[in-house]
């Protein structure tokens, strides 16, 4: 698998959430470190990829914190209903900063695939990632501020989602994912490019008698 492919892959694992009684039986750290693994191959052919690396290394560390959530129990006179409880208090702190950390490494990737683009001369794909770094970056912002005020608004951590905020809700989480899976697809399109391909090893040639 190449480098590019590697951190694309790694990208999907993360995004893919599958969860049993709170439980996420495809935990978020191990899409976090094969990107890791895809970065640190990219680091060695190109230092810009480095910051990238780091990011992405305390990313795997905070999604620990989005391992396991609690359960919230609605019972009414049909039925009882168990559902995920919105993180709250510092393990919803911190469950902010692991989708925020998450979203600076994919713009430091955007950022360090344009450069690398640019420098060989490929303006297509310097043109894509430049794009896909400021859709994060606003990206960034509304993930902050939308987890600082659910984190501030009420006891347990939740907003009440009615009427225009619930539309507006799924509104950004629709176009999150959108954004995510284009992304996801640039580097699937870049990801055999000659300048992002680790160089081959020396070939040893052995000397007669």
């Amino acid at each position: 698998m190449t480098p590019v492919g590697a951190v694309a892959l790694g990208l999907v694992l993360a995004l893919l959430d599958l969860r049993i009684y709170g439980f996420d039986v495809l935990p978020d750290v191990v899409g976090w470190l094969v990107a890791v693994r895809g970065l640190s191959r990219l680091t060695t052919l190109d230092g810009r990829f480095g910051p990238a690396l780091r990011w992405a290394l305390l990313t795997a560390v905070l999604s620990l914190a989005d391992l396991v959530r609690a359960q919230t129990t609605t019972t009414t006179d049909t039925m009882t209903a168990t559902s995920d409880a919105a993180p709250a208090g510092l393990h919803g702190w911190l469950v902010t900063a692991y989708g925020l950390a998450g979203v600076v490494v994919v713009v430091l990737l955007s950022l360090a695939l344009r450069d690398r683009a640019r420098i060989v001369g490929d303006l297509s794909p310097a043109g894509r990632f430049t794009t896909f770094a400021c859709l994060h970056a606003g990206l960034g912002v509304v993930l902050l501020a939308g987890g600082v005020l659910a984190l501030l608004s009420t006891d347990d951590g939740s907003i009440e989602a009615t009427g225009g905020l619930a539309a507006l809700t799924l509104v950004v989480v629709v176009a999150a994912l959108a954004v995510q899976v284009f992304f996801v697809l640039a580097l699937r399109g870049v990801r055999e490019r000659p300048w992002l391909q680790e160089p081959a090893p020396p070939v040893q040639e052995r000397l007669p008698g």
